[in-house]
């Protein structure tokens, strides 16, 4: 059998339409972009799920040719079904009149039903695919938020430790025992934030972060921030040049002082950085 113009269309269930794959010999008027179901012979062939043949002209396929385009005299459509599941059409056209014999339509019918085996292992293929590379991002994406909040969960747990052992064996006095007790307070409170964070698996999982977002005076953090950072270690010093009247910002508080702890703004790495070393912190508002 010689076919002069061929075409595959794959059905998209969402949109319930036949598009265009591929296609060979199809004149440019023919080689329609997409056909929805009942339309045309191929539409036609996919809604009622079976083959139809034209073997005596007036069919839809038109062909290129050198002396001008010509319709097929013979043309079949055959609708590419999975376990009931319809995946496409395959559409053949040719010059010769001849009708399609018994032979010619079982052949055909038995290889349209060998193609949508293969089209299906191959959707389900680029599923698996797919899946996988998901499951492998996800994992990527696990493995960096336990380091993350591994490295977090370090400096809130840090400075408790460290004021908590002032408390105990040198006990300061007055007021500045009671900023030792805030400061363990607030401490704390960002220590669980952190912790209901990481056993929140679901929310790990779809890869949002909760941002509890309200109007944040940034100075006051910054300065609060720098004391816990400054009450715990003697190594490093902080230089503040913070201008005083800083607009406020919508944003997480805790979120904030997590960056500025954990990231290191405030808390440079001990192994590299010179003993006695000062860093500087600045703040200023920026113009619209």
């Amino acid at each position: 059998m010689y076919f002069l113009c061929t075409a595959i269309f794959l059905y998209n269930p969402e949109e319930q339409v036949l598009r265009l794959e591929v296609s060979s010999g199809l004149s440019a008027r023919a080689d329609a972009a997409s056909l929805k179901l009942k339309e045309g012979l191929a539409g036609r062939a996919a809604a009622e799920r079976r083959t139809v043949v034209v073997n005596h002209g007036c069919g839809e396929l038109v062909s290129r040719s050198v002396s001008g385009d010509a319709s097929a005299a013979s043309e079949i459509h055959l609708p590419l079904v999975f376990q009931d599941q319809l995946l496409g059409v395959i559409s053949l056209g040719r010059l010769q009149r001849a009708e399609f014999s018994q032979d010619e339509l079982q052949l055909l019918e038995a290889l349209s039903n060998q193609a949508a085996v293969a089209l299906q292992n191959a959707s389900e293929h680029v599923k698996t695919t797919q899946a996988l590379e998901k499951l492998q991002e996800l994992n990527r994406f696990k493995s960096e938020i336990i380091n993350t909040v591994s490295h977090e969960l370090r400096t809130p747990m840090a400075s408790i430790l460290g004021l908590a052992e002032l408390l105990l064996y040198r006990p300061p006095e007055g007021d500045k025992a009671r900023r030792c007790l805030e400061t363990i307070h607030r401490e704390s409170v960002r220590l669980t934030t952190l912790l209901n964070d990481f056993l929140d698996l679901q929310r790990i999982e779809s890869g949002r972060i909760s941002l509890d977002q309200e109007k944040v005076n940034l100075v006051p953090l910054i300065n609060d921030t720098v004391a816990t950072y400054q009450g715990r270690s003697d190594r490093h010093s902080l230089e503040l040049a913070i201008e005083p009247n800083l607009p406020p910002v919508w944003a997480d508080a805790g979120k904030v002082a997590q960056v500025l702890m954990g990231g290191r703004v405030c808390a440079p790495d001990a192994r590299h950085a010179p003993v006695r070393s000062v860093q500087r912190i600045g703040a200023a508002a920026q113009p619209d």
